[in-house]
């Protein structure tokens, strides 16, 4: 999901073989206090604009540690996405599974079950605090629109299984005979997605009033719309 300037500190454009590096301390570790510097730049400034020794500045730790650890700008980004969202890819993965079995069994799943188990995890994820909430959501916007390949191709290794898992319920149970329609369909189904995961208040700049909070109402809303777009008629060549 996701290319942009080049860190002033270590190019991010040549592939830098990575060290090995030493393995996660707890939480609240040298190790961890750059990871979540390196959210925190990400999320605001995107992964041109954020320098290695920006990260170094904002987590107040030494430079050189950081350079033993990762080594290089991408592996550092590519350990903090898969801190960031792995979890995420995990609840799911548990979803889609359980749908997988339910229609293994002869249930019905029906395109609203599907849908549910792919945008709920991220909805729910992104309004509680323990997880980040708003700070997690702002992350999340901007690792899925990014245009770096150092982002593009981490953020698709992290949801590659979850994706392939939706895109084959999904295509099994929407029933779009065109394949044309079926990848224009699913591509508004991601875009409508991804702007759920934008900040409320870039939201309110566009609408001019606040974002209701009833996630369950939100989730209901955005899963009734999707479905209804997925069985819409398809229109003639």
């Amino acid at each position: 999901m996701g290319r942009v300037m080049r860190s002033t500190t270590l190019s991010s454009s040549k592939p830098v073989k990575r060290r090995t590096r030493k393995p996660a301390r707890a939480a609240g570790s040298t190790y961890d206090r750059f990871l979540d510097a390196t959210e925190a730049l990400f999320a605001q400034h995107g992964y041109e604009a954020t320098t290695i020794r920006g990260i170094a500045q904002e987590s107040a730790c030494n430079l050189g540690d950081l350079h033993r650890y990762w080594g290089n700008k991408a592996a550092l980004f590519a350990d903090m996405l898969k801190r960031a969202f792995q979890p995420l890819d995990a609840k799911r993965q548990l979803a889609l599974d359980a749908l997988t079995r339910k229609e293994e069994k002869g249930e019905p799943v029906p395109v609203e079950a599907v849908l549910d188990a792919f945008i709920r995890p991220a909805l729910i994820w992104s309004r509680l605090p323990r997880q980040g909430g708003v700070s997690f959501r702002q992350l999340f916007s901007r690792a899925l629109t990014e245009p770096a390949s150092e982002v593009v191709d981490v953020m698709a290794e992290i949801f590659v299984d979850s994706s392939t898992k939706f895109l084959t319920l999904l295509g099994k149970h929407a029933r779009i005979g065109d394949p044309e329609a079926f990848y224009w369909r699913v591509s508004c189904v991601i875009g409508a997605f991804i702007f759920t995961q934008f900040d409320p208040a870039t939201k309110t700049k566009f609408f001019g009033s606040a974002q209701p909070a009833d996630w369950e109402r939100a989730l209901h809303e955005i899963v009734s719309f999707l479905a209804a777009g997925l069985r819409a008629p398809i229109s003639p060549g």
